[in-house]
C-alpha cells in the first residue's frame, strides 16, 4: 500500500502475494465503512479524492479469511 500519506490515489501491488486478495475495506476512525473494493487486481489503484483529510484504517482480506489492517493518512 503506497503512498502513505496519500493525496489522490492509493496503490496496491499484490503481484508477489502468496494468497488471492478478496476484499479491501477502508474505515474511518469511528469504525464506519467508507469504501469497499471487491474487484481486486494485482495492481490496484483506489481513488481517495472524495475522502476527507484524516486518519483511516485499511483492511485487506485474503482468500483464507486472514485480515491485515494498516493505518492510512489522507492529506
Amino acid at each position: 500500500m503506497y503512498p502513505n500519506p496519500v493525496k489522490s490515489e492509493l496503490n496496491f501491488d499484490f503481484q508477489h502475494s502468496n494468497y488471492q486478495i478478496t476484499k479491501i475495506s477502508i474505515y474511518d476512525m469511528q469504525g464506519r465503512l467508507i469504501k469497499d473494493v471487491k474487484q481486486i487486481t494485482n495492481n490496484l489503484i483506489i481513488n481517495t479524492k472524495e475522502l476527507a483529510k484524516g486518519l483511516y484504517l485499511v483492511e485487506v482480506l485474503n482468500e483464507n479469511g486472514n485480515r491485515t489492517t494498516n493505518k492510512l493518512i489522507i492529506n
